[in-house]
């Protein structure tokens, strides 16, 4: 097996220093709260009563993130859209924010338009002079340039912070800038302990993928933090190249829970919160001895942090320091996704 130990095994494999992009989130957010801070009120945005969210993948993420907080803590509904498809309610007082890194994601492009054209204000966030960008000129809308390096999935931080900080403009969120700042502060705590100089044996992220080595993961969290779970779910499908999937504790336990083979290819990890209600709690409690009765492996993840926003950027970071290790081990470079590169260049086609 891959030693994760050997620093020299893991930069000839990670060639591209995916670990430095990592290593680079707190000092990230930090810089990104100073730039995006000039995003001023527009005056488009004194009536708004929702906010839309469009992107894909890592982009995509970030919109949940902003969701989940909103959810437990703000004023104003948001929706967070993985799709072509824009449900029909949105007018003039739905603000849509169009999140692309590359800012030629056509799902996200195709939903854009859509938006204008139904009349809501519309605020983008991408790559200066990609299409999305020059979408942005045409209809004379908003836009903040992210400036990020490749690849997409570890710029989240830069696509994050600007729509907390347009949802704190329009009253969905207050506090955002206090609550990032005080995030990146614990993210640089969390990165001492999982980063790729600390061993093994006290290097919880690397014990992490070695368990699940060879494994399955099936994720199981509360709602409210569905979008670090998910994340983890689809970094290790583009980093480590492996299957995991998510589901909410919930609905899990009103279907998928019968869906257990004596060969059973999964193992369970269970995500926590200490924001979770007490239904949760004894959700989890009943799964686990279900579990344990039949003797299915599972492991518990507690996320830390002061605040909502800070357990969810602990969990996105800590999971993707998992699954750069879980690529390490299968011996895959993490940076690249070769596949998704085919689908994006025959869908242009």
């Amino acid at each position: 097996m891959f030693d994760l130990d050997s620093l020299k095994a893991i930069e000839h494999l990670d060639r591209q220093r995916v670990s430095e992009r990592l290593r680079a989130l707190p000092e990230e957010i930090a810089a990104f709260i100073k730039t995006a801070e000039k995003i001023k009120k527009l005056k488009t945005w004194q009536h708004i009563n929702r906010v839309v969210i469009l992107g894909m993948g890592g982009s995509g993420i970030a919109g949940e993130i902003a969701k989940n907080i909103v959810d437990f803590e703000g004023s104003i509904p948001v929706t967070s859209i993985h799709d072509t498809s824009l449900p029909n309610y949105i007018d003039q007082q739905t603000l849509v924010i169009g999140v692309s890194f590359s800012g030629s994601t056509a799902e996200t492009l195709i939903s854009v338009k859509k938006a204008i054209e139904q009349g809501a204000p519309t605020v983008l966030i991408c790559h200066e002079d990609s299409p999305l960008d020059i979408l942005s000129i045409e209809h004379n809308l908003p836009v903040f340039h992210v400036t990020s390096p490749e690849p997409p999935r570890f710029a989240t931080a830069n696509l994050l912070v600007p729509i907390l900080i347009i949802l704190d403009r329009v009253g969905a969120l207050s506090e955002v800038s206090k609550n990032l700042t005080t995030a990146s502060s614990e993210l640089t705590t969390l990165r001492e302990q999982i980063k790729p100089t600390k061993i093994t044996q006290e290097n919880n992220a690397k014990q992490l993928a070695t368990t699940l080595h060879g494994k399955i993961p099936l994720i199981l969290s509360a709602p409210g933090i569905s979008s670090t779970s998910l994340r983890f779910a689809q970094s290790m499908n583009e980093n480590a190249k492996s299957y995991a999937f998510y589901y909410p504790v919930s609905e899990f336990a009103h279907n998928m829970i019968e869906a257990r083979e004596k060969e059973n290819p999964f193992y369970y990890v269970i995500v926590r919160s200490s924001f979770e209600d007490r239904f949760i709690d004894h959700a989890f409690t009943a799964i686990q001895k279900g579990l344990e009765r039949d003797g299915i492996p599972y492991i518990t993840v507690q996320l830390e942090g002061k605040t909502l926003l800070s357990q969810l950027l602990y969990g996105l970071s800590f999971f993707d320091y998992v699954s750069y290790y879980a690529a390490l081990l299968k011996k895959e470079n993490p940076h690249y996704i070769d596949n998704i590169e085919f689908y994006k260049k025959h869908l242009k086609k």
